[in-house]
């Protein structure tokens, strides 16, 4: 169950459009974040969310107690602990706000990485 905070999140997001990112609709949020689907299912256990995908499977994640915005390869290799899993996720902004205000920039960074 994805909770609402998480939601409120994604709804936040989904607000402003942006070329390389698929927001989640409640029935796609549900199942991109079951356990055994990638990365949704391996780092929610540590408080991480997808909200939205990239293209080749890759997401925008965000997490309960954290304010940024995050991007997640599909191809994951943490080493199974909370820190290790923040290790492997790439900044995008520091907040929701940051996200929405520079979406342009935030587009072409994900052409690079994702």
């Amino acid at each position: 169950m994805v909770p609402d905070e998480i939601r409120r999140k994604r709804d936040e997001l989904a607000m402003v459009a942006c070329d390389h990112v698929n927001w989640c609709d409640d029935q796609r949020l549900n199942d991109e974040n079951m356990p055994g689907v990638g990365p949704g299912g391996d780092i929610n256990p540590y408080g991480w969310y997808v909200v939205g995908t990239t293209v080749g499977g890759n997401a925008v994640v965000v997490g309960i107690d954290d304010l940024g915005v995050y991007f997640a390869d599909h191809e994951w290799c943490d080493d199974g602990t909370a820190e290790g899993v923040r290790r492997e996720l790439i900044p995008l902004a520091p907040s929701i706000e940051e996200f929405r205000r520079n979406v342009i920039e935030i587009d072409v960074r994900l052409d690079e990485i994702g």
